[in-house]
């Protein structure tokens, strides 16, 4: 599980999901422009990928049904995220923390790891 944060221009946002390699999902697969600043924030380790979707499913769901105003509309941030939707503003980054901390205490017995080096 990550948590990524994206600055598009004018539009600081965050990403949560699932990747067996974050990096490689952060800095190659969401086709984000060059000089976009970006950065992993936080990775949770899961046990199986089949888990770690079922989680992120169920995060987002949640983030949909309880906080609606905080994901980003795919008309806002167009192509610039190689994404359909899950993008959030960056004022969700509490309660996404706060969702990996409960994905964190059930399957690694621990808050998860706070990612130190971003890449820009």
């Amino acid at each position: 599980m990550y948590l990524f944060e994206i600055n598009l221009p004018n539009l600081p946002v965050l990403k949560f999901g699932y990747s067996s390699n974050p990096s490689r999902r952060l800095n190659n697969q969401l086709g984000i422009a060059k000089g976009v600043q970006k950065q992993i924030l936080r990775v949770i380790p899961m046990p199986s990928g089949k888990l770690a979707v079922k989680e992120e499913t169920v995060v987002h769901k949640f983030v949909a049904e309880r906080h609606h105003d905080l994901a980003v509309p795919k008309q806002v941030f167009g192509d610039q995220i190689n994404t359909s939707g899950e993008i959030y503003y960056s004022k969700a980054e509490a309660i996404l923390n706060q969702q990996m901390n409960d994905i964190a205490a059930r399957y690694t017995g621990q808050a998860g790891s706070l990612k130190q080096e971003g890449t820009k």
